[in-house]
């Protein structure tokens, strides 16, 4: 089951008229996603009877038609449901969050390309493993094993639409 619930603040205020983006906007959006998994014949398998909750915001601020900020917060729990000491001995990463501040630089042209450059922050939860790619690994941040996780991460992409 999953939601996602987005609004442009400056469709909104313009309304009755069309808004194309003639001007400053502000996009607020929210979602969550709830998962549960069910194994048939899954006795003993540490991946059946799992629930995985996901939700969070994002917002992005767009001052000038090539310009614009954000950011979004991300709350991932992967094994919801279960207390603190069944999760010590779950093959999944314990809860974390996630705040990604981003820029993006868009064009006006008919492919409407866009760079977006993007840090994000995991901030897990104490007293648990942080796995960089789970369930495989689950290497102490900061220890040799080469599966240890970074807590901050950056990413620049291109997207073109049509």
């Amino acid at each position: 089951m999953s939601f996602q619930y987005s609004i442009s603040w400056a469709q909104l205020f313009w309304y009755p008229q069309n808004f194309w983006g003639q001007g400053p906007d502000l996009i607020t959006t929210v979602f969550g996603m709830y998962n549960h998994i069910n194994l048939p014949n899954g006795q003993n398998d540490p991946y059946d009877n799992i629930s995985k909750l996901k939700f969070g915001a994002e917002v992005m601020y767009l001052p000038l038609p090539m310009l614009g900020f954000g950011g979004r917060y991300d709350y991932v729990d992967p094994d919801f449901g279960k207390d603190n000491s069944e999760r010590l001995s779950s093959p999944f990463l314990s809860k974390f969050q996630v705040i990604s501040p981003r820029v993006v630089l868009r064009t006006d042209f008919v492919t409407h390309e866009q760079i977006l450059i993007q840090y994000s922050r995991y901030m897990y939860q104490d007293g648990y493993p942080a796995a960089a790619v789970f369930p495989y690994n689950n290497g102490q941040a900061g220890s040799s094993n080469i599966g240890a996780s970074d807590k901050n991460a950056f990413q620049i992409a291109a997207i073109i639409w049509f």
